[in-house]
């Protein structure tokens, strides 16, 4: 009886020692992993920014310039849909 128990000891610490290895494998997969997909993150950033410095250097304007100059656009529609609109009315002659 006393070497079954010594036995199931063994057993018990075999298999314990096997599965705190397993844990730290999954633990270890799991953080690299994760810094994996944050240097690939960084990666795509930085091409993207590099991408983003080529075209503005090609076109010569920055994409804060664009976003301007759409934003202008936009307004002066409005604008002018506004004064075709004052214009078709007919009330441009009137008390203007």
């Amino acid at each position: 009886i006393v070497f079954a128990r010594w036995d199931q000891r063994t057993r018990y610490a075999a298999f314990n020692g096997w599965w705190l290895n397993v844990e730290e494998k999954r633990r270890q997969t799991e953080m690299c992993s994760k810094i994996c997909k944050r240097i690939l993150n960084r990666a795509v950033r930085n091409a993207w920014a590099q991408w983003m410095y080529c075209v503005e250097q090609s076109f010569g304007c920055t994409l804060e310039q664009v976003k301007a100059l759409r934003d202008q656009n936009a307004r002066l529609r409005r604008d002018n849909e506004r004064f075709v609109r004052l214009v078709d009315s007919g009330e441009w002659g009137r008390g203007r």
